[in-house]
């Protein structure tokens, strides 16, 4: 059984996906698939090929790909439409055999009609939250955090048909009793 675990930026997807793995759980995270696209020489080609100026020494400059891709919503799509498919390959071939995996997808809504999940489970966190999370993370601004939220609004769409919804406003040990408590669920079927 495949789950994904989703939600926007800073709801806490990745501290789910901790407790998960600390309790038994299979993990995949796409983020550390992206990694791994990253080091491969076909992909940086491919980057290379499609976004110029990013690629430098057969290393891809993520900062400066990170801006086109936030202020161009036609280099976003066309670099999704690069990775996306390479990192749902590689999911697939994590997930062929029988077992329960868990999946981190951070743009859900963006991917959905690629691959195929048995069961949704949703992380929310208040908007202002989220921010806070981001901007001390990335170490950027907490206005600058809320726009990179609302490029992801549409990601909000995702808790209407959520399996399951996890809040995550509250303290470690509230969210560790709530994941605890899904994964629970999830191993009896």
């Amino acid at each position: 059984m495949k789950i994904a675990i989703v939600g926007g930026i800073g709801t806490g997807k990745s501290t789910v996906m901790k407790i998960i793995k600390e309790l038994g759980g299979n993990t995949i995270l796409t983020d550390e698939l992206n990694r791994t696209l990253l080091s491969d020489p076909k992909y940086v080609k491919l980057i290379d090929v499609n976004f110029k100026g990013v690629v430098n020494d057969n290393v891809i400059d993520k900062a400066k790909l990170k801006n086109i891709i936030f202020n161009d919503d036609v280099a976003r799509q066309k670099l999704n439409s690069i990775a996306h498919p390479l990192i749902y390959k590689m999911i697939d071939q994590m997930t062929a055999k029988n077992g329960l995996y868990f999946v981190e997808i951070p743009l859900f809504e963006e991917s959905s009609k690629a691959i195929v999940f048995d069961k949704i489970c949703a992380v929310k966190a208040s908007r202002l939250l989220r921010a806070k999370r981001v901007s001390a993370r990335d170490n950027i601004s907490e206005e600058n955090a809320l726009k990179i939220i609302d490029l992801q609004s549409k990601e909000e769409r995702v808790y209407d048909y959520a399996d399951y919804v996890i809040e995550n406003d509250g303290n470690y040990d509230n969210l560790y009793l709530k994941v605890k408590d899904f994964y629970s669920q999830c191993k009896i079927g």
